[in-house]
């Protein structure tokens, strides 16, 4: 970055905001319309930065407080390029996730100061989270684009780290059989959604009973996320004691420690948080969840270590622990 002439690096930090201003207004979007509320978010967030009293959306509401997003975002890609240049920092994805925090934080912050209101109750601050993070890698991926910065981004970060890269395949694997085998759960019952909102609501809202659950994209976009990345750990842990067990065999020690390690990380990460919900989905079907994940991910780790298929082949005379 510190070969680009000055004006080239804040157009593509004016444009790059503008691209983040954009994903943000896109995710509003989405959840207004899911929803049943088309522009909701925008009209509402405009009638507090006006200062008037909220009748419901308006094209003036809209379109006012778009210009002002659009403008502050725009003003935020220049100023994270300079900020990035100053340190001699590539565009990263990761610093696109602060961004994106930094963001909810001016949001908060900006909102006390000048109006002395808290707009974040106007929207659920997990809803405005998720639209920033994803408007901060956008920006992040743009610049990188844009400046030509040969460093990685994404996904081939993880290639310097193979087993974290293999731990994210295989937790995959085990997040998608939880979470089609409570999608099913959900929709025998008549509520789909209804366990990730749930437990979403519990972990991010404080919710202590049903009554409290909030059924959005918001609430199950970010449990997801939770979810996927409480997976991805699980994977890297399989993955470890996959490569483990190829030089000192004990296949049922393996199987024993994935599950533990699988029920210890659920039970410990969300347990507390949401009791209440595990007792409404039931311990029964909790287990089978956790069975599959188990099962999927073992396949996983199983078709991709030849040397482990074929150490297991072989007659075990030990089992170290």
């Amino acid at each position: 970055m510190r070969d680009q002439p000055p004006s080239r690096l804040l157009t593509c930090g004016a444009l790059g905001g503008l691209v983040a201003g954009l994903v943000v207004a896109l995710w509003f979007l989405a959840t207004d319309l899911a929803a049943g509320a088309a522009f909701e978010t925008p009209a509402r967030l405009g009638s507090l930065w006006l200062g008037e009293a909220y009748a419901g959306p308006t094209m003036r509401l809209v379109a006012i407080y778009t210009s002002l997003h659009l403008a502050a975002f725009g003003v935020i890609g220049v100023v994270t390029v300079v900020f990035l240049r100053t340190l001699g920092l590539e565009p990263r994805l990761m610093s696109g996730l602060v961004v994106g925090i930094g963001v909810l934080n001016a949001v908060y912050y900006g909102g006390r100061l000048v109006h002395g209101v808290d707009l974040l109750n106007a929207l659920p601050w997990v809803h405005v989270l998720g639209a920033n993070l994803l408007g901060g890698m956008a920006m992040m991926t743009y610049l990188h684009r844009a400046l030509d910065s040969e460093s990685p981004l994404g996904m081939r970060v993880l290639e310097r780290y193979p087993v974290l890269l293999k731990g994210l395949g295989t937790g995959l694997l085990g997040a998608g059989a939880v979470a089609l085998w409570f999608l099913l759960v959900d929709v025998v019952t008549g509520e789909p959604f209804y366990t990730p909102a749930a437990l979403g609501s519990a972990v991010f809202l404080g919710a202590t009973d049903a009554a409290a659950v909030e059924v959005n994209l918001a609430i199950v976009g970010a449990y997801t996320m939770l979810h996927v990345l409480a997976f991805w750990a699980v994977g890297v842990a399989f993955v470890w004691v996959a490569e483990a067990v190829q030089e000192s065999p004990g296949w049922w020690l393996a199987a024993v420690l994935a599950f533990i390690i699988l029920e210890g990380l659920f039970l410990g990460t969300i347990g507390p948080a949401s009791g209440w919900v595990l007792g409404t989905l039931g311990w029964p079907a909790v287990g089978i969840g956790n069975l599959l994940a188990v099962v999927a991910m073992g396949w996983r780790v199983w078709a991709t270590h030849p040397i482990l298929r074929q150490r297991l082949a072989e007659p075990a005379l030990e089992t170290r622990v």
